[in-house]
């Protein structure tokens, strides 16, 4: 495909193709010819930068769901704090109330690290 004449985008004239250089010619070509139609037809998007949801939720489908984080070592975090990893499984306390007290403070840690408890409520 050859760009020849002018160049308008929402007919707001740019310029004519004697104005690019023929790399820029190149470029605008390939654009055209590859550029998809619908966003949908994206198969691997990727934002770049924040999503705003502008007051929408995510709703995903009943039936499979959907995933957030797709491996152990990926981070994730929420309402502002620092990413990290899965935390550590926190092995069965034994019966005795020292040890449930710590494995129970452990949790409430791990939530509080991720975000999901605010450490700051009383």
């Amino acid at each position: 495909m050859a760009l020849i004449g002018e160049l308008r985008v929402k007919d707001a004239f740019i310029g004519t193709t004697n104005d690019y250089t023929n790399t820029e010619k190149t470029k605008l070509a390939g654009i055209a010819t590859s550029a998809i139609a619908n966003v949908v037809e994206d198969t691997t998007p990727q934002l770049g930068g924040d999503l705003d949801l502008n007051v929408k939720n995510l709703v995903s489908d009943t039936t499979t769901g959907s995933k957030i984080g797709t491996s152990k070592t990926q981070k994730l975090a929420f309402f502002g704090e620092t990413p990290v990893v899965m935390p550590a499984n926190i092995i069965d306390a034994d019966g005795n109330l020292a040890d449930i007290t710590t494995k129970f403070n452990t949790l409430l840690s791990q939530l509080e690290t991720l975000g999901i408890l605010d450490p700051t409520a009383v």
